[in-house]
Protein backbone atom coordinates (compact mmCIF):
# COMPACT_ATOMS: atom_id res chain seq x y z
CA UNK A 1 0.00 0.00 0.00
CA UNK A 2 1.79 3.41 -0.95
CA UNK A 3 0.96 5.55 1.88
CA UNK A 4 0.79 9.82 0.85
CA UNK A 5 3.46 12.06 1.75
CA UNK A 6 0.99 13.89 2.85
CA UNK A 7 0.46 11.74 5.78
CA UNK A 8 4.26 11.07 6.61
CA UNK A 9 4.77 15.19 6.71
CA UNK A 10 1.84 15.48 9.24
CA UNK A 11 3.24 12.79 11.50
CA UNK A 12 6.83 14.86 11.56
CA UNK A 13 4.87 18.39 12.24
CA UNK A 14 2.87 16.76 15.22
CA UNK A 15 5.86 14.52 16.90
CA UNK A 16 8.61 17.32 16.98
CA UNK A 17 10.41 14.09 17.63
CA UNK A 18 14.28 14.65 19.15
CA UNK A 19 16.10 13.22 16.68
CA UNK A 20 18.64 11.97 16.51
CA UNK A 21 17.80 10.27 16.14
CA UNK A 22 16.01 13.44 14.60
CA UNK A 23 16.92 11.82 15.15
CA UNK A 24 20.26 13.53 15.78
CA UNK A 25 23.66 16.03 16.91
CA UNK A 26 23.47 12.50 17.55
CA UNK A 27 26.71 10.95 17.47
CA UNK A 28 30.12 11.81 19.61
CA UNK A 29 32.70 11.38 16.97
CA UNK A 30 35.32 9.20 18.16
CA UNK A 31 37.96 11.59 17.33
CA UNK A 32 36.16 14.25 19.53
CA UNK A 33 37.96 15.37 22.74
CA UNK A 34 38.19 12.80 25.80
CA UNK A 35 34.49 11.38 27.26
CA UNK A 36 34.60 11.83 30.82
CA UNK A 37 31.62 12.22 33.19
CA UNK A 38 30.59 15.79 33.72
CA UNK A 39 29.19 16.98 37.00
CA UNK A 40 28.55 20.23 37.97
CA UNK A 41 31.26 21.94 37.47
CA UNK A 42 30.30 24.12 34.13
CA UNK A 43 33.87 24.73 33.27
CA UNK A 44 34.64 21.03 33.23
CA UNK A 45 31.89 20.13 31.31
CA UNK A 46 33.08 22.56 29.02
CA UNK A 47 36.27 20.72 28.58
CA UNK A 48 34.39 17.83 27.11
CA UNK A 49 33.33 20.21 23.72
CA UNK A 50 35.81 21.13 21.01
CA UNK A 51 37.76 24.31 21.93
CA UNK A 52 37.06 26.23 19.09
CA UNK A 53 33.26 25.94 19.90
CA UNK A 54 33.45 25.81 23.65
CA UNK A 55 34.99 29.40 22.47
CA UNK A 56 32.03 30.75 20.99
CA UNK A 57 29.27 30.03 23.36
CA UNK A 58 27.70 33.03 25.28
CA UNK A 59 27.12 32.04 28.86
CA UNK A 60 23.63 30.48 29.41
CA UNK A 61 23.44 31.54 33.53
CA UNK A 62 19.36 31.60 33.56
CA UNK A 63 17.51 28.98 32.10
CA UNK A 64 14.04 29.46 31.63
CA UNK A 65 13.92 26.10 30.29
CA UNK A 66 15.55 24.90 33.66
CA UNK A 67 12.89 27.15 35.72
CA UNK A 68 9.79 25.85 34.35
CA UNK A 69 11.84 22.13 35.10
CA UNK A 70 13.42 22.52 38.71
CA UNK A 71 13.56 18.67 39.15
CA UNK A 72 16.21 18.89 36.76
CA UNK A 73 18.75 21.45 38.29
CA UNK A 74 20.67 18.52 39.72
CA UNK A 75 20.82 16.93 36.63
CA UNK A 76 21.16 19.32 33.41
CA UNK A 77 23.55 22.05 33.95
CA UNK A 78 23.03 25.35 31.84
CA UNK A 79 26.95 25.67 30.02
CA UNK A 80 26.20 28.02 26.98
CA UNK A 81 24.51 28.75 24.02
CA UNK A 82 25.44 29.09 20.72
CA UNK A 83 24.10 31.74 18.27
CA UNK A 84 22.93 30.25 14.96
CA UNK A 85 23.06 31.93 11.62
CA UNK A 86 19.27 33.16 10.43
CA UNK A 87 20.03 31.23 7.18
CA UNK A 88 20.21 28.23 9.47
CA UNK A 89 17.32 28.74 11.60
CA UNK A 90 14.44 26.90 9.61
CA UNK A 91 12.30 23.68 10.66
CA UNK A 92 15.54 22.32 12.29
CA UNK A 93 14.94 18.49 13.52
CA UNK A 94 18.24 17.11 13.45
CA UNK A 95 21.85 17.79 13.34
CA UNK A 96 25.53 16.56 14.36
CA UNK A 97 28.90 17.85 15.50
CA UNK A 98 32.01 17.19 14.29
CA UNK A 99 35.59 17.10 16.43
CA UNK A 100 36.68 20.66 14.78
CA UNK A 101 33.42 22.20 16.25
CA UNK A 102 31.99 22.26 12.79
CA UNK A 103 27.84 21.87 13.06
CA UNK A 104 25.62 20.11 10.41
CA UNK A 105 22.43 21.04 10.77
CA UNK A 106 18.99 19.56 8.75
CA UNK A 107 16.10 21.77 7.98
CA UNK A 108 13.75 19.24 7.41
CA UNK A 109 12.95 18.04 4.21
CA UNK A 110 14.38 21.13 2.74
CA UNK A 111 18.48 22.18 3.46
CA UNK A 112 21.49 20.89 5.10
CA UNK A 113 23.63 23.59 7.00
CA UNK A 114 27.40 23.12 7.46
CA UNK A 115 27.95 25.89 10.20
CA UNK A 116 31.30 27.07 11.74
CA UNK A 117 32.51 26.37 15.77
CA UNK A 118 30.91 30.06 16.31
CA UNK A 119 27.46 29.09 14.29
CA UNK A 120 28.13 31.53 11.30
CA UNK A 121 26.91 30.21 7.84
CA UNK A 122 29.90 28.16 6.40
CA UNK A 123 28.13 26.24 3.49
CA UNK A 124 24.37 25.22 2.03
CA UNK A 125 24.39 21.01 0.70
CA UNK A 126 23.92 20.56 -2.91
CA UNK A 127 23.07 17.53 -4.86
CA UNK A 128 23.32 18.12 -8.04
CA UNK A 129 26.85 17.31 -8.57
CA UNK A 130 25.44 13.11 -7.41
CA UNK A 131 22.30 13.73 -8.92
CA UNK A 132 21.13 16.86 -11.54
CA UNK A 133 17.55 17.27 -11.38
CA UNK A 134 17.02 15.12 -7.90
CA UNK A 135 14.39 16.41 -5.35
CA UNK A 136 15.66 15.96 -2.03
CA UNK A 137 14.15 15.27 1.41
CA UNK A 138 16.97 15.20 3.98
CA UNK A 139 15.99 14.80 6.74
CA UNK A 140 19.12 13.48 8.63
CA UNK A 141 22.69 14.13 8.14
CA UNK A 142 25.84 13.35 10.50
CA UNK A 143 29.66 13.42 10.70
CA UNK A 144 31.81 10.07 9.65
CA UNK A 145 35.34 10.25 11.27
CA UNK A 146 36.95 11.78 9.06
CA UNK A 147 34.91 14.59 8.06
CA UNK A 148 32.63 13.08 5.45
CA UNK A 149 29.09 13.71 5.79
CA UNK A 150 26.30 11.22 5.76
CA UNK A 151 23.00 12.95 3.95
CA UNK A 152 19.36 10.77 4.61
CA UNK A 153 16.84 12.10 2.21
CA UNK A 154 13.08 10.76 2.19
CA UNK A 155 13.35 10.45 -1.42
CA UNK A 156 15.23 8.47 -3.97
CA UNK A 157 18.47 7.99 -3.93
CA UNK A 158 17.81 7.89 0.00
CA UNK A 159 21.48 8.39 1.13
CA UNK A 160 24.39 10.91 -0.29
CA UNK A 161 27.79 10.92 0.82
CA UNK A 162 29.84 14.38 0.77
CA UNK A 163 33.49 15.08 1.18
CA UNK A 164 34.91 16.82 3.83
CA UNK A 165 34.78 19.74 2.20
CA UNK A 166 30.78 20.17 1.61
CA UNK A 167 30.73 18.36 -2.48
CA UNK A 168 28.56 15.81 -3.01
CA UNK A 169 31.11 12.74 -3.85
CA UNK A 170 28.51 9.89 -4.21
CA UNK A 171 25.15 7.97 -3.75
CA UNK A 172 24.94 4.86 -1.58
CA UNK A 173 22.71 2.66 -3.15
CA UNK A 174 19.98 1.19 -0.82
CA UNK A 175 18.16 -0.49 -3.49
CA UNK A 176 14.35 0.78 -3.31
CA UNK A 177 14.08 1.24 0.69
CA UNK A 178 13.81 4.65 2.20
CA UNK A 179 15.41 4.63 5.42
CA UNK A 180 14.04 5.31 8.40
CA UNK A 181 17.43 6.66 9.99
CA UNK A 182 20.59 5.93 8.95
CA UNK A 183 24.57 6.70 10.87
CA UNK A 184 28.16 5.96 10.40
CA UNK A 185 29.87 2.85 12.17
CA UNK A 186 33.12 4.24 10.57
CA UNK A 187 34.38 5.77 7.52
CA UNK A 188 33.47 3.03 5.92
CA UNK A 189 30.28 1.33 6.95
CA UNK A 190 26.85 3.03 7.91
CA UNK A 191 23.59 1.39 9.84
CA UNK A 192 20.47 1.60 8.62
CA UNK A 193 17.21 1.68 10.05
CA UNK A 194 14.30 1.38 6.88
CA UNK A 195 11.32 0.07 6.22
CA UNK A 196 8.90 -2.24 3.86
CA UNK A 197 5.42 -3.22 4.22
CA UNK A 198 6.22 -6.52 5.81
CA UNK A 199 9.00 -5.31 8.19
CA UNK A 200 11.48 -3.21 9.56
CA UNK A 201 15.18 -4.29 9.09
CA UNK A 202 18.37 -2.89 10.25
CA UNK A 203 21.38 -3.52 8.32
CA UNK A 204 24.92 -2.72 8.07
CA UNK A 205 25.82 -1.32 4.68
CA UNK A 206 29.37 -0.77 3.08
CA UNK A 207 30.24 2.58 0.97
CA UNK A 208 31.47 -0.35 -1.48
CA UNK A 209 28.14 -2.01 -1.76
CA UNK A 210 27.95 -5.03 0.74
CA UNK A 211 24.62 -5.21 3.13
CA UNK A 212 24.32 -7.33 6.37
CA UNK A 213 20.84 -7.57 7.78
CA UNK A 214 21.49 -7.14 11.86
CA UNK A 215 17.58 -7.18 13.18
CA UNK A 216 14.23 -8.01 11.47
CA UNK A 217 10.84 -7.19 13.07
CA UNK A 218 7.58 -7.51 11.86
CA UNK A 219 5.23 -6.58 14.66
CA UNK A 220 3.55 -3.14 14.04
CA UNK A 221 4.73 -2.86 10.92
CA UNK A 222 1.62 -0.53 9.76
CA UNK A 223 2.23 1.85 11.79
CA UNK A 224 6.02 1.97 11.85
CA UNK A 225 6.12 2.02 8.13
CA UNK A 226 3.56 4.45 7.57
CA UNK A 227 5.82 6.82 10.46
CA UNK A 228 8.64 6.03 8.54
CA UNK A 229 10.66 9.04 9.99
CA UNK A 230 10.84 8.41 14.10
CA UNK A 231 13.25 5.33 15.02
CA UNK A 232 17.17 5.90 15.27
CA UNK A 233 20.25 3.92 14.73
CA UNK A 234 23.56 4.77 16.73
CA UNK A 235 26.96 3.63 16.99
CA UNK A 236 28.10 2.78 20.46
CA UNK A 237 31.52 1.59 18.99
CA UNK A 238 33.34 0.48 16.31
CA UNK A 239 31.43 -3.21 16.90
CA UNK A 240 28.33 -2.35 18.92
CA UNK A 241 25.20 -0.88 17.47
CA UNK A 242 22.03 0.63 19.23
CA UNK A 243 18.92 1.05 18.20
CA UNK A 244 15.11 1.94 18.75
CA UNK A 245 11.70 1.02 17.15
CA UNK A 246 8.96 4.13 17.69
CA UNK A 247 6.61 2.17 19.90
CA UNK A 248 8.21 0.17 21.67
CA UNK A 249 9.99 1.13 25.26
CA UNK A 250 13.32 -0.30 25.11
CA UNK A 251 16.47 -0.48 22.93
CA UNK A 252 18.34 -3.66 20.53
CA UNK A 253 22.02 -4.01 21.30
CA UNK A 254 23.71 -5.94 18.43
CA UNK A 255 26.61 -6.42 16.99
CA UNK A 256 27.55 -5.93 13.81
CA UNK A 257 27.06 -9.39 12.61
CA UNK A 258 23.92 -9.44 14.04
CA UNK A 259 24.97 -12.09 16.70
CA UNK A 260 22.20 -12.58 18.92
CA UNK A 261 20.83 -9.51 19.31
CA UNK A 262 19.05 -8.33 22.45
CA UNK A 263 16.10 -6.17 23.65
CA UNK A 264 16.68 -4.34 26.67
CA UNK A 265 13.21 -3.22 28.00
CA UNK A 266 13.57 -0.17 29.99
CA UNK A 267 10.76 -0.95 32.51
CA UNK A 268 8.22 2.18 32.06
CA UNK A 269 4.87 0.33 33.03
CA UNK A 270 3.62 3.57 33.26
CA UNK A 271 3.73 4.81 29.78
CA UNK A 272 0.80 3.55 27.37
CA UNK A 273 2.10 1.21 24.68
CA UNK A 274 0.60 2.23 20.99
CA UNK A 275 -2.09 -0.52 20.38
CA UNK A 276 -2.89 -0.48 16.49
CA UNK A 277 -3.04 1.80 13.82
CA UNK A 278 -7.21 2.19 13.15
CA UNK A 279 -7.20 3.25 9.13
CA UNK A 280 -10.88 3.43 9.66
CA UNK A 281 -11.04 5.71 13.19
CA UNK A 282 -12.00 9.03 10.93
CA UNK A 283 -12.51 10.85 7.25
CA UNK A 284 -9.17 11.50 6.55
CA UNK A 285 -7.96 7.81 6.94
CA UNK A 286 -4.20 8.05 8.05
CA UNK A 287 -3.87 11.50 9.21
CA UNK A 288 -6.78 10.52 11.91
CA UNK A 289 -5.44 7.31 12.98
CA UNK A 290 -1.82 8.92 13.41
CA UNK A 291 -3.61 11.50 15.58
CA UNK A 292 -5.55 9.08 17.44
CA UNK A 293 -2.36 7.16 18.34
CA UNK A 294 0.08 10.21 19.43
CA UNK A 295 -2.62 11.69 21.37
CA UNK A 296 -2.88 8.60 23.58
CA UNK A 297 -0.44 6.89 23.57
CA UNK A 298 3.75 7.41 24.54
CA UNK A 299 6.07 7.35 21.72
CA UNK A 300 9.81 6.00 21.50
CA UNK A 301 11.06 9.44 19.60
CA UNK A 302 14.74 9.38 19.14
CA UNK A 303 18.02 8.37 20.78
CA UNK A 304 21.45 9.77 20.95
CA UNK A 305 24.89 8.80 22.19
CA UNK A 306 25.71 10.92 25.15
CA UNK A 307 29.54 9.58 25.54
CA UNK A 308 31.33 6.50 25.91
CA UNK A 309 28.98 5.02 28.63
CA UNK A 310 25.52 7.08 28.51
CA UNK A 311 23.12 7.41 25.88
CA UNK A 312 19.99 9.16 25.98
CA UNK A 313 16.72 8.03 25.09
CA UNK A 314 13.44 10.85 24.49
CA UNK A 315 10.02 9.65 24.49
CA UNK A 316 7.03 11.59 23.58
CA UNK A 317 4.17 12.14 25.69
CA UNK A 318 0.62 11.51 24.10
CA UNK A 319 -1.66 15.13 24.50
CA UNK A 320 -5.10 15.82 23.69
CA UNK A 321 -4.57 18.71 20.63
CA UNK A 322 -1.39 19.76 18.71
CA UNK A 323 -1.97 23.40 19.68
CA UNK A 324 -1.32 22.85 23.31
CA UNK A 325 1.37 25.65 24.43
CA UNK A 326 2.79 23.01 27.05
CA UNK A 327 4.34 19.94 26.09
CA UNK A 328 5.47 16.77 27.73
CA UNK A 329 8.23 14.30 27.32
CA UNK A 330 11.12 12.43 29.43
CA UNK A 331 14.60 11.32 28.74
CA UNK A 332 16.43 8.16 30.13
CA UNK A 333 20.06 7.95 30.59
CA UNK A 334 20.85 4.16 30.46
CA UNK A 335 24.28 2.32 29.47
CA UNK A 336 25.36 0.57 26.55
CA UNK A 337 23.70 -2.40 27.43
CA UNK A 338 20.81 -1.03 27.64
CA UNK A 339 20.51 -0.71 31.87
CA UNK A 340 18.54 2.75 33.12
CA UNK A 341 20.54 4.92 34.95
CA UNK A 342 17.61 7.34 35.38
CA UNK A 343 14.92 9.39 33.96
CA UNK A 344 13.10 12.43 34.23
CA UNK A 345 9.77 14.28 32.71
CA UNK A 346 10.40 17.44 30.86
CA UNK A 347 8.23 19.95 30.19
CA UNK A 348 8.29 22.75 27.41
CA UNK A 349 6.27 26.13 26.29
CA UNK A 350 6.03 26.13 22.65
CA UNK A 351 6.09 24.16 19.43
CA UNK A 352 9.35 25.47 18.06
CA UNK A 353 11.72 24.06 20.20
CA UNK A 354 12.99 20.79 21.31
CA UNK A 355 16.12 18.35 21.62
CA UNK A 356 18.86 18.40 18.88
CA UNK A 357 20.64 15.55 20.75
CA UNK A 358 23.93 14.71 22.55
CA UNK A 359 27.20 15.00 22.08
CA UNK A 360 30.42 15.01 24.46
CA UNK A 361 28.43 14.72 27.85
CA UNK A 362 26.07 17.30 26.87
CA UNK A 363 22.28 17.64 25.58
CA UNK A 364 21.60 20.23 23.30
CA UNK A 365 18.57 21.88 22.84
CA UNK A 366 17.59 24.08 19.61
CA UNK A 367 15.74 27.29 21.09
CA UNK A 368 14.23 29.58 18.11
CA UNK A 369 13.27 33.28 18.91
CA UNK A 370 12.13 36.02 16.67
CA UNK A 371 15.22 37.69 17.23
CA UNK A 372 17.89 34.92 17.35
CA UNK A 373 17.76 31.29 17.14
CA UNK A 374 20.69 29.05 19.21
CA UNK A 375 21.43 25.76 20.48
CA UNK A 376 21.57 25.20 24.29
CA UNK A 377 24.33 23.33 25.80
CA UNK A 378 23.77 21.53 29.67
CA UNK A 379 26.31 19.39 31.15
CA UNK A 380 24.92 15.94 32.28
CA UNK A 381 25.92 15.15 35.55
CA UNK A 382 26.88 11.76 36.29
CA UNK A 383 23.81 9.28 37.51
Amino acid sequence: MRIPMLSILLLCAHLMVACSSDGQASRESRQSSPDGVVGADYASGMDKLPKNLRAALVPLSDSTFITENPSLKSVLHPVGRLKITAEAAGSIRSGDIYHDGSVLLVDYRKDVFILDSHGGFKRKLSFEQCDPGYSWGPIRARFFPDGKILVVSNTLPAALIFDNTGECSRTLDLGTMLPIDASPVSNELVAVVYGTPEAILTSVVGLSGESTVIGTYTEQVDFLFRARPTSSVVAIDDNTLMWTLYTRHGVYVSDLDGNDPKFADLGHSGYKLYDTLDLNSGSNGVQDAIFSVTSSSTLLSGISRLDSRRIVVFYRHGFESFSESNRSMSLDIITADGSRLNSFPIYYRGYRSGWLGAYGGHLIRIRYDEEESSLEFYAVSDV
